[in-house]
């Protein structure tokens, strides 16, 4: 299946307010709350990971982690019609997807993603006072694209 227009757009959530529940209880509540809204929109959950939302006959796929989220799909109209609910709902800043749960995304000109954990990398060598160290080669071939 040849994809002919990618969208990718991501999300992030303010987390709600801690009711008189209690700070223990936030995160169910909020798991709750997004996922009553999510299953209203016609997303449903997957059985094999809690974070994904789909709708596989608009071909939207969600992943939500706490109050970030990323949304892939091929149906703008369909996108754009569930960040209208979304944004009725929740008070939502989107963008396009450049940064998520420490993974860089790039879109290439010809169309391709690249993802990768460069400034991650980077951060760790600098914590570890390593960005100055000598590298070395590894067994992997750089830039390797798997399909």
């Amino acid at each position: 299946m040849e994809i002919s227009k990618r969208i990718f757009i991501c999300i992030s959530l303010r987390v709600l307010q801690v009711a008189e529940n209690g700070l223990k209880r936030a995160p169910r509540l909020w798991n709750g709350r997004f996922k009553s809204f999510a299953m209203k929109c016609g997303l449903k959950q997957s059985y094999s990971d809690p974070c994904l939302f789909l709708n596989d006959e608009k071909s939207i796929y969600l992943v939500m982690y706490v109050d970030d989220g990323i949304i892939a799909s091929v149906d703008e109209q369909a996108v754009k019609q569930f960040l209208e609910k979304l944004k009725s709902e929740f008070s939502v800043v989107i963008g396009v997807a450049n940064y998520f749960l420490g993974v860089q995304i790039e879109c290439l000109e010809d169309g391709d993603i690249f993802v990768h954990q460069d400034g991650y990398c980077r951060k760790i060598l600098k914590c570890f006072k390593m960005s100055e160290c000598n590298s070395v080669s590894t067994p992997v071939e750089k830039c390797t694209y798997y399909h």
